[in-house]
C-alpha cells in the first residue's frame, strides 16, 4: 500500500528506487519526462499523425499529475502538517488527494503500465469527519448509528461523497478511447464495502457496484441477491477472473461463478 502520490508516480514513470536519489532528483526539481523527452521526439516521426496527437494527449495528462503532486509536495514543505496524510478533513486536502491517486490509476490503465489496482477511499475504522459536507461527526462514529436516524443520514451523506468523487474518475475511463470502445468498456471496476450494516458488522447483502465490460459483461442491471442464499462476495470475484482468462477453482469462500454478469 502506497499513499504517498509522488511515491506511486515514480513508481510507474520513473526508475529511482532508492530514497537519496529521488531527493537528489526532486531538488533539482526536473520532471520525470524531461529526462525521455529526446526518445519521445524520435518516437513522433516514426509514428502517424493520428498516434502522435494520442501520445500528446497523454502527455499532457502525464504533466497536469506531475505539476498537482509538486504542489502538493510545496504545500507539505510550507505547512507543518502534510498535505496528503493530514487525519481531520480540510476538504479540498481529502478531495484532491483522493482524485489525484486516482488520476494516476487511470493513468496507469491509459499507458497499459497495469492493469490491476486496488484503492481505499477510507480507512477501515477511520473516523475522519467531512465538515465540508456537512458533518463534523467520525465516520466510524456515524456507521456504529444504532439505528439513530440522525447517524444514518450524516452516514448517507458520506457515502454520497464518496461515490461522487468515485463517479469522476468513472466518467474519465468512459471518455479515453482505446480500441473498439473506451478504457471503461475493456475494464472491471468494483466499488463497495465488506460490510452492508456498519453498526452489526454485517458481511451480508452487500452494496457493490460495478462499471465496465470486459470481456462481455453484462451491464445496466440491477441484481439483487437473496441475504438468506448467502451468495459469497468472492463469486464476483472469481466470475471477473474468469472474465479476464483466470481459471481459479477457489477463492476465498467462493463457490461458483455468477451467470448473471
Amino acid at each position: 500500500m502506497e499513499r504517498n502520490p509522488r511515491i506511486v508516480f515514480e513508481r510507474l514513470f520513473g526508475e529511482e528506487s532508492e530514497k537519496g536519489a529521488r531527493l537528489a532528483r526532486m531538488r533539482a526539481d526536473k520532471s520525470i519526462l524531461d529526462t525521455v523527452q529526446g526518445d519521445l521526439s524520435a518516437l513522433g516521426v516514426k509514428i502517424g499523425s493520428s498516434d502522435r496527437s494520442k501520445v500528446s494527449e497523454y502527455l499532457d495528462a502525464v504533466r497536469d499529475v506531475e505539476n498537482r503532486i509538486q504542489k502538493a509536495e510545496k504545500q507539505s514543505q510550507t505547512s507543518d502538517v502534510a498535505v496528503i496524510d493530514r487525519p481531520m478533513g480540510i476538504p479540498e486536502t481529502f478531495e484532491e488527494h483522493t482524485l489525484l491517486m486516482l488520476d494516476l490509476i487511470y493513468l496507469a490503465y491509459q499507458a497499459d503500465l497495469t492493469r490491476v489496482a486496488t484503492f481505499s477511499v477510507a480507512r477501515e475504522q477511520g473516523n475522519k469527519s467531512y465538515v465540508n459536507i456537512g458533518v463534523p461527526e467520525g465516520h466510524h462514529e456515524t456507521s456504529h448509528h444504532q439505528n439513530d436516524p440522525y447517524k444514518q443520514s450524516q452516514l448517507t451523506k458520506i457515502n454520497t461523497y464518496h461515490i461522487s468523487i468515485m463517479k469522476k474518475f468513472f466518467e474519465k475511463m468512459a471518455a479515453t478511447k482505446e480500441g473498439d470502445g473506451t478504457l471503461l468498456d475493456h475494464s472491471a471496476l468494483v466499488y463497495g464495502a465488506g460490510q452492508s450494516d456498519g453498526d452489526l458488522h454485517s458481511p451480508l447483502d452487500l452494496p457493490l457496484l460495478m462499471m465496465g465490460r470486459m470481456n462481455g459483461i453484462k451491464g445496466n442491471q440491477y441484481v439483487d441477491y437473496d441475504p438468506k442464499t448467502r451468495t459469497p462476495m468472492m463469486n464476483l470475484h472469481m466470475t471477473l477472473l474468469d472474465k479476464a482468462g483466470v481459471r481459479v477453482d477457489k477463492l476465498g469462500d467462493g463457490n461458483g461463478l455468477l451467470s448473471e454478469i
